[in-house]
């Protein structure tokens, strides 16, 4: 049998060492490689050898690599080739304007040989993929037939190269009828959809997919077209032709949204399944807008997605052009997040919990903050929220709890007993494995479990997933302490409190500062308090700022306290001065006579 020929790939950079280190690179993984060190002439390679892939800089002497790309996307031979972007590994907003125009990727300058081959190699295989089915296409007419349509190997339905297929029927048509009007909804699968998806077999995770889509349809207007493809493992996507112009999308979304309410039966189980959708309406300025390419309409989609991701109430969102400026500046952050990760631009600042009756330190809270080259030293509040949206929430927490054991450990030698209080999202006790990761931090750091508290939102303690009630198990297993944070903000909090396993309660600030004017602050902030000992539960106050604040809740019972009254938070760099001029007076004031 015959080897197939080497893929091509076109590197286009005006330095020459750039070429010889790309073109040793990718000819020793095998790739044929072509260069050129001017656009013009790229242009030209580029209609005679059609690539499978092409590196593109995005500075170049003659004209820049943005406008190389528009010349790239309009030349018909050469508009389905994809286009990795070569920057520099600050250019940020090159980044998000490349992706933003159709860029599939980016490689950082310096270069980093595993980064240039995983990109590449991912890139190679969706073109090849796509190439071979628009071939099969080419070679018989696409059947209505369901058989006929490419397959997504995962899910058995319709895939996304057949769904830009169908994105291009209709634009087309109203391109003829600029009455004629469609809508497109995209459906992300949230908790861990994979991992139960891949615990099924073939054919029940195949009937899996066709009962979500005959749901869908069953709710969709019959005198409609309509579309269910699979874009990824949990991402899926409705396409509706044939809508009315002032059509309510989101109605029908919140709609099909519904139909997840009831479970999904397979022969061993039943499954529940969260979900997010994001919808647009393409009228026909819409389409104009976009210049009637399928990708955009896609892209625009997955905007409004990201965006009802991120929204902690309904999980719907309806695509505004507006909403792309939101996207570049999320895109930016989390760009400038995964390099603040990589190049540890990240630090914790330590605020004393101290025992309210004598102003000693027992421990400390770890709280983060992001030392930005051009912004500054960043609190939580510009950048957390956003994190907890995306993936990067687990690389930096775990980050947080391994740093917060490592420096207190080695504190610990000097002054025993100090405890760590870490904060953790709700998204991390969702991950099946934190719990492992947490045992292996604490023997790696040799950190003692006792002396660690993890702090939790009360919607995270509550949060009665299955995932989530066992990582709780396991936590206390191993040892560890739980403290619910901000106890009180939600009005079940009291009420709920002897359903949940803690260790020690936070008491919001907002009580502390009004317990002082208003006497039913007072009231519910004793309630708190004597609850919390009933059922053998350690109290700290957050917030104090006065003596007055210190004396009230030293009255009430109150163990424990934080806040500026005490210190601020502190670099690590400043706790052995703290604690050692802590004991000095402590030892003095014992050593007097009276």
């Amino acid at each position: 049998m015959s080897e197939s020929p080497p893929q091509v790939i076109l590197v286009v950079d005006d330095e020459p060492q750039n070429l010889q280190v790309l073109g040793r690179t990718l000819n020793s993984a095998g790739y044929r490689v072509s260069v050129s060190q001017s656009v013009s002439r790229a242009l030209e390679k580029i209609q005679s050898l059609q690539p499978h892939l092409i590196l593109l800089d995005i500075m170049m002497p003659e004209e820049d690599g943005f406008t190389a790309l528009r010349k790239i996307q309009a030349h018909p031979l050469s508009k389905n080739i994809p286009v990795i972007f070569m920057t520099a590994l600050d250019d940020t907003r090159s980044k998000v304007k490349g992706l933003s125009s159709g860029v599939v990727d980016y490689i950082t300058k310096p270069f980093d040989v595993d980064e240039v081959l995983s990109r590449v190699k991912l890139h190679i295989d969706q073109s090849l993929k796509y190439k071979n089915l628009s071939k099969q296409h080419r070679l018989s007419a696409i059947s209505k037939r369901q058989n006929s349509e490419p397959r997504h190997f995962f899910s058995g339905l319709p895939d996304r190269v057949f769904l830009e297929q169908c994105l291009n029927r209709v634009m087309y048509r109203q391109k003829q009828n600029v009455d004629y009007t469609y809508g497109l909804i995209i459906v992300n699968f949230e908790d861990n959809f994979e991992i139960t998806a891949n615990a099924l077999s073939h054919a029940e995770r195949h009937k899996l997919y066709q009962n979500i889509s005959q749901r869908f349809q069953s709710r969709i207007p019959k005198e409609t077209q309509v579309l269910v493809a699979c874009l990824n493992n949990a991402c899926l996507a409705i396409l509706i032709g044939g809508l009315a112009k002032d059509f309510d999308l989101l109605s029908l979304s919140r709609k099909l949204r519904n139909q997840f309410k009831r479970s999904f039966l397979t022969s061993k189980n039943e499954i529940y399944l969260t979900t997010s959708f994001g919808a647009i309406l393409c009228e026909s300025s819409y389409s104009q807008d976009v210049n009637y390419r399928p990708a955009t309409a896609i892209a625009d989609c997955k905007i409004a997605l990201s965006t009802a991701k991120r929204a902690k109430s309904e999980k719907i969102v309806l695509f505004s052009p507006s909403m792309r400026v939101q996207f570049h500046s999320n895109l930016t952050l989390e760009l400038e997040l995964r390099r603040a990760i990589a190049h540890h631009e990240f630090c914790f600042y330590y605020q004393p919990i101290v025992r309210l009756d004598d102003q000693t330190t027992v421990g400390f809270e770890a709280l983060i903050r992001w030392q930005h080259p051009e912004r500054g030293l960043l609190s939580p509040k510009d950048f957390i929220t956003f994190a907890e949206s995306t993936e990067l929430i687990h690389n930096l927490g775990l980050w947080g709890v391994c740093t917060a054991c490592d420096q207190i450990a080695e504190l610990n030698s000097s002054f025993p007993g100090t405890t760590i209080n870490v904060n953790l999202s709700a998204k991390q006790l969702r991950k099946s494995d934190f719990a492992v990761q947490l045992a292996k931090i604490l023997e790696e750091t040799k950190f003692p479990p006792s002396l660690l508290k993890l702090e939790l939102t009360e919607t995270s303690i509550l949060d009665n997933s299955p995932t989530t009630l066992a990582q709780l198990e396991h936590i206390h297993t191993l040892g560890i302490k739980v403290c619910l944070d901000d106890f009180g903000v939600q009005y079940s909090s009291l009420s709920r409190l002897q359903e949940m396993t803690l260790d020690t309660i936070k008491i919001d600030r907002s009580f502390i500062h009004g317990m002082s004017n208003n006497s039913q602050s007072g009231e519910i902030l004793a309630s708190m308090i004597q609850l919390a000992k009933r059922l053998n539960i350690g109290v700290v106050a957050e917030g104090i700022e006065n003596q007055g604040q210190l004396s009230i809740l030293s009255q009430l019972g109150c163990e424990f306290g934080q806040g500026y009254f005490f210190s601020p938070p502190m670099p690590y760099s400043d706790i052995p001065l703290w604690l050692t001029l802590q004991v000095s007076d402590l030892t003095f004031n014992n050593s007097l006579e009276f």
